[in-house]
C-alpha cells in the first residue's frame, strides 16, 4: 500500500502541474488584449510634467494634433485631464507631511498619494459624475474609507461634500500605496490650495508635480497608427530638443503607445505560453510513464500470487 502511495500521489501532483501550467498560460495569452487596454487607456498616452500650475498646457497637443493631421490620421477620441500630486502621510482624516523624513522613523503603511485636482478633470479621469462644488466645498476619493465628515489637509480643515471609492470609479483595484484624491470646484480653487501647500513642500524638500495628462485614439491599421505614432514622438522630441521657449515650469513629456507596445506584450505572454505548453507536455508524459510502468511493476510483483491462487484452483 506505501508503494502504491507513493505512485498515486506522483500522479496527482504532476496532473495537478499539467492543469496548473497549460490553464495558466493560455489564459494569459487569451487575455493580452485585456491588458493592453488597461495598460494603456488610449492607443497613445501623453504626460508633461511640471514643477508649477501652467498657464496653457496646450503647446504639445497642438505639435502632436499637427503631426497626425500630416500623417492623414484623424482623432477619433480623445481625453484630457490634469492633477497635481506628492507623497504625504494619511492618519484617518489627516492628511501631513509629518513623518515622511525616515531620521524619524517614516511608517511606510502610513504613506498615501496624494493627488489634487478639480472636479472636471476627475471627471474625465474617471468618466464618472461628481456632485456640484461650490467655492470651500470639496470631494474625496480614496483606495480606503474615510469615516469622517472633514479631512484636515496639510494643517486646513476642509468640510467633505463627497466622497467617492477609487476602485468602483476606475472599475479595478489598486494595490499597494493608498490614493487620495482631493477634488476641488475649478481651477482658481486648485491654485489656492496648491499655493497653500507650496511652501510645507518645500520645506519638507518634497517637489510638487502637475502632470498634464492627454490620451487620444486615431484610426487607420496598425501599421499606419504606427508609423503616425513614430512620427509624432518624433516631432515632439525635437521640440522639446530643441531651441523653443518652453512653459514656466515644464520639466519633460513621456509618450506611451498601444500599438509600439503590443509586440512586447504578445512576446511576453507568447513565450509564457509556450513555455507552459512545453512544461505541460512535459509532465504529462511523466504522467503517462508513471502510469505505464507502475502497471508493469504491480503485475510482476502480482505474477507469484496469480500463480499461487491458480494452484489453489
Amino acid at each position: 500500500m506505501k508503494q502504491n502511495a507513493v505512485g498515486l500521489a506522483n500522479i496527482c501532483i504532476l496532473s495537478t502541474m499539467v492543469l496548473i501550467t497549460v490553464s495558466t498560460t493560455v489564459c494569459m495569452y487569451i487575455g493580452v488584449e485585456d491588458g493592453i487596454n488597461t495598460r494603456y487607456p488610449a492607443e497613445i498616452n501623453i504626460s508633461a510634467d511640471y514643477s508649477s500650475l501652467p498657464e496653457q498646457a496646450d503647446v504639445i497637443e497642438e505639435i502632436a494634433t499637427t503631426s497626425l493631421k500630416e500623417s492623414g490620421r484623424v482623432i477619433t477620441n480623445e481625453i484630457s485631464y490634469m492633477n497635481a500630486y506628492f507623497a504625504a502621510v494619511r492618519n484617518d482624516n489627516e492628511i501631513t507631511l509629518r513623518g515622511m523624513d525616515a531620521d524619524d522613523g517614516m511608517d511606510l503603511s502610513t504613506v498615501t498619494a496624494v493627488y489634487l485636482t478639480t472636479k472636471e478633470n476627475y471627471e474625465a479621469e474617471s468618466g464618472v459624475q461628481i456632485g456640484e462644488l461650490s467655492a470651500g466645498e470639496i470631494a474625496v476619493a480614496t483606495t480606503s474609507s474615510i469615516k469622517e465628515d472633514t479631512v484636515n489637509f496639510m494643517g486646513e480643515e476642509y468640510a467633505i461634500k463627497e466622497k467617492r471609492s477609487i476602485d468602483e470609479d476606475f472599475n479595478s483595484e489598486l494595490v499597494g500605496m493608498d490614493v487620495f484624491y482631493f477634488l476641488v470646484a475649478d481651477r482658481a480653487a486648485l491654485e489656492e490650495t496648491i499655493a497653500l501647500i507650496q511652501d510645507d513642500l518645500e520645506d519638507a524638500g518634497w517637489m510638487l508635480r502637475i502632470s498634464h495628462n492627454w490620451g487620444i485614439d486615431i484610426d487607420g491599421t496598425s501599421e499606419q497608427v504606427e508609423e503616425a505614432t513614430n512620427t509624432m514622438i518624433g516631432r515632439i522630441t525635437d521640440w522639446e530638443n530643441g531651441s523653443a521657449e518652453k512653459e514656466e515650469g515644464y520639466l519633460s513629456t513621456y509618450i506611451e503607445s498601444r500599438q509600439a507596445n503590443r509586440m512586447t506584450f504578445y512576446r511576453l505572454y507568447g513565450a509564457l505560453f509556450f513555455l507552459g505548453l512545453f512544461l505541460g507536455a512535459l509532465f504529462l508524459m511523466v504522467t503517462v510513464l508513471i502510469i505505464f510502468y507502475k502497471q508493469i511493476s504491480e503485475g510482476y510483483e502480482d505474477k507469484e500470487r496469480y500463480a499461487i491462487m491458480e494452484k489453489v484452483g
